[in-house]
């Protein structure tokens, strides 16, 4: 028999705890005097319960990867009931690694939480602070319980590993001051995670802000429409403190419920709060679509005046603004309008002066942005003349293709094609600037921005005024 000269010991375990019921990734790190080349086929890794009452009860874990030069391993732990696990890991040729005192301590737990008041209509943002949560929202589900009457579900809106934040139902709760109750954190709706410092006692309060009004206006200097409420002992310390949600009307496909996009908050002080509309899917919401939400959740008053708003779409901006005559695409910004807002000859369109569509397909891209590709069709103008230099003209309201095949008739080698609108009487007055041995743009500036082509053979000047 050979002995071992030192013992190989496992030298550090990172993380030393693990979720009850989610997978944990834990690396492992063994004297660097180890004198095997790491393989991971060549460990077994477990972990033993140290309860009393369930001694036989091991955890395995696989090897997922291994590092010789720095002897280190990574395994995956699968979770277990919540206790104390000693390790055990056996090399194939080793024998057993010394893990002599390396517990796994395995638990969820919660540290603290704010706020433990809230309104009586619900609708508190909490925030939980603790260890081991999921990174998914179906990690953990959260409530407030009581000890008559249903749970008041908080619908987990973020999960990281020492933080969730949920905000309370708003549906059917109405509790009255002092009324009490328990936050859980579940663990995979298997367990709850223990509750240390301090306990997670609930309590509604009526000591809450009041709305009187609520109004809708539009902003044409910022071109957007704008949300406000009015009312008396408004709280929260900064505009993030105040939101406004307004409902997609489409379910989440993770979590089955409604989903809700918060507006953009401009201003907040004691008695009003006002609120930029940048998400909603059509400019027409009614009043349950509407959710009004303070530090403390749901304020007072609230349900008497979501009115509800219908928007009349606002065009603001245009690009571009001149297009090709077969067609161009086109992007323009309208407040108002949303993904879900109908469009054609029923719903939005862009018109020309005439009021024909211009667009041949329309679609809406996000809120307030829709993308045209434009028919292809002979652009007028109103003003429009066109005319030789010898000051012929044709009819007025000619399209641009008429009034080019007109000078090309005049003037076969014409190359160059400009229109703009000019002063009347421009060809007269430019005659006799003419001189015949000019090729291309004659000088703009001595004609106050008369612009005109000339041909390069032909004695006659061509341009449309």
């Amino acid at each position: 028999m050979k002995m071992k000269n030192s013992i190989i010991k496992l030298a550090t375990m990172t993380p030393s705890s693990s979720s009850p019921v989610l997978k944990r990734k834990i690396e492992i790190t063994l004297d660097a005097a180890f004198p095997h080349t790491m393989n991971k086929d060549h460990f077994t890794v477990n972990a033993t319960s140290t309860n009393a009452d369930t001694p036989d009860y091991v955890r395995y874990m696989n090897v997922i990867s291994v590092d010789d030069a720095t002897k280190k391993m990574t395994v995956m732990f699968g979770g277990a009931i919540s206790g104390k696990f000693q390790m055990s890991i056996r090399h194939k040729d080793y024998g057993l690694i010394d893990c002599k005192g390396k517990i796994l301590t395995v638990e969820s737990t919660v540290t603290s939480y704010t706020p433990n008041t809230g309104s009586i209509y619900g609708g508190a943002l909490l925030t939980i602070t603790g260890t081991n949560f999921g990174d998914l929202i179906t990690d953990n589900p959260v409530s407030i319980t009581h000890t008559a009457g249903a749970a008041v579900p908080c619908y987990v809106k973020s999960s990281m590993k020492t933080t969730i934040k949920c905000r309370l139902d708003t549906k059917n709760v109405v509790k009255k001051e002092g009324d009490t109750g328990t936050m859980v954190t579940f663990l995979k709706t298997s367990e709850e995670a223990k509750c240390e410092k301090p306990n997670c006692n609930w309590t509604y309060t009526d000591k809450i802000s009041s709305v009187v009004a609520m109004t809708t206006s539009y902003d044409a200097a910022n071109e957007r429409y704008q949300l406000k409420i009015s009312g008396t002992g408004f709280t929260g310390a900064s505009n993030d403190d105040v939101q406004l949600e307004i409902s997609t009307g489409k379910k989440s496909k993770t979590t089955g419920l409604v989903v809700y996009n918060a507006q953009t908050t401009l201003s907040r002080s004691a008695t009003e709060a006002v609120f930029a509309i940048t998400d909603i899917p059509t400019g027409k919401q009614s009043g349950a679509n509407i959710l009004v939400f303070f530090p403390e959740g749901v304020p007072k008053g609230i349900a008497d005046v979501q009115k509800g708003f219908d928007f009349e779409p606002k065009l603001s901006k245009i690009y571009p603004n001149i297009g090709s005559t077969a067609g161009t695409t086109i992007t323009a910004t309208i407040a108002g309008i949303g993904v879900d807002t109908p469009v054609g000859p029923t719903g939005l369109q862009l018109v020309d002066s005439t009021g024909g569509p211009i667009c041949d397909e329309l679609k809406i891209t996000a809120y307030s942005k829709i993308q045209c590709r434009s028919r292809g069709y002979a652009i007028k103008h109103p003003g429009m003349k066109c005319a030789t230099f010898d000051n012929a003209v044709i009819d007025k309201y000619k399209t641009v293709e008429d009034c080019y095949a007109f000078l090309k008739s005049k003037t076969p080698d014409m190359k160059y094609f400009h229109w703009r609108s000019l002063p009347n009487n421009v060809c007269a007055s430019c005659k006799a600037d003419y001189d015949g041995s000019t090729k291309g743009l004659v000088d703009d500036k001595a004609k106050g921005n008369n612009v005109y082509y000339v041909s390069p053979t032909a004695k006659t000047a061509v341009t449309v005024k």
